[in-house]
């Protein structure tokens, strides 16, 4: 470090600076400035400055300067990361972290991003490594002293199929249950976020919010967020903070039923029934008997709306706002009517 000031002097081993108790030699450059090595410390602590030619006269200038140890680094997860082709997120663990200078260093490279969170606790964002690459990592808070400590990032290649949702849209207003089939991530699976927002799961764990339990023999599943319609982006969480980018997710508008033409029909069934109502294009979620997927049903029975029992015959789309249906035998009597449209 520069000491600047006036009547500097070459003082040969008597001229010293003096950090608290510590004193170390000075190299002279001129009349106005010094040059002080700062001694090592084990601490982090605020000590007076000063400097004397003789060993006996020290200035009375009270200089503040706030030593800090070198970081230390104890811990990194994950240490061994899914190469997905993007970026992925590190938690270091360690002591003497300090915000504003603090950086990762791996393999002799510092990283672009860090963000320490207490003097103990900081993340860092890698680049995309290739699978079976290693390389050692360090901290500083300075970008140039390195920590004393290393550890060993590695980076693996993703199952050779990648994750995917069923059904891959859903309605605005949230709900959709969404099923994530992910081979090859068994173990690996700690949430999944559409549009930046954590969706509620279960059978993957309990891990950042994410709720989770145990479904037995099932796949894993999550209810995902209301949002405007439109694509929405969808990444899978990783334990360790990980995010695999996956195809998008496709937000519409719910479907509504107005009315149905005829409204009598005969009990031989057969008749061609038009469905009236908005959105009818829209597929998500929609579940009718045995729970259909890949068509669009018309479902008739005598239960109170949200009863998903009855006869489903096939429904043909006309446009957003009508479909056509086939009325099936049934005895003389009321039935409801409604679309079912399980995505396929």
């Amino acid at each position: 470090m520069t000491l600047k000031g006036v009547n500097f002097a070459g003082g040969g081993a008597r001229g010293v600076c003096r950090f608290g108790t510590a004193l170390v030699p000075y190299a002279f450059v001129s009349t106005s400035e010094i040059v002080c090595v700062s001694p090592p410390v084990t601490s982090a602590a605020t000590v007076t400055l000063e400097m004397a030619t003789n060993l006996g006269h020290f200035t009375s200038s009270n200089l503040a300067f706030a030593v800090d140890p070198p970081p230390a680094l104890h811990a990194v997860t994950p240490s061994d990361l899914l190469w997905t082709g993007r970026p992925s997120t590190i938690t270091v663990s360690g002591a003497f972290f300090r915000a504003g200078a603090f950086v990762c260093v791996l393999g002799g490279t510092a990283l672009p991003e860090a963000m320490v969170l207490s003097s103990r606790v900081a993340t860092c964002l890698v680049p995309a490594h290739r699978p079976g690459v290693n390389a050692t990592l360090h901290v500083s808070n300075d970008a140039s002293s390195l920590s004393a400590q290393s550890l060993l990032i590695s980076a693996r290649a993703p199952p050779s199929g990648m994750p995917t949702l069923f059904p891959s849209l859903g309605s605005t207003s949230g709900g959709t249950t969404i099923t994530i089939h992910a081979a090859g991530f068994e173990g690996e699976v700690a949430g999944l976020l559409i549009g930046g927002v954590a969706c509620a799961c279960e059978g993957i764990g309990e891990i950042g919010g994410i709720a989770g339990g145990a479904i037995a023999g099932g796949a894993p599943w999550c209810t995902c967020p209301p949002s405007e319609a439109g694509p929405a982006r969808v990444a899978l969480v990783l334990r360790g903070g990980a995010l695999v980018p996956l195809e998008p997710f496709e937000y519409r508008q719910d479907p509504v039923v107005y009315g149905v033409t005829p409204s009598v029909a005969s009990t031989t069934g057969g008749a061609i029934l038009t469905i009236h109502g908005r959105e009818l294009t829209s597929s998500f979620n929609l579940r009718g008997p045995d729970n259909l997927k890949g068509a669009t049903k018309c479902v008739f029975s005598d239960g109170a709306s949200g009863d998903t029992s009855g006869v489903a015959t096939d429904a043909s789309v006309v446009s957003s706002t009508r479909l056509l249906c086939a009325s099936p035998a049934a005895a003389p009597g009321v039935s409801t009517r409604r679309p079912a449209d399980p995505t396929p």
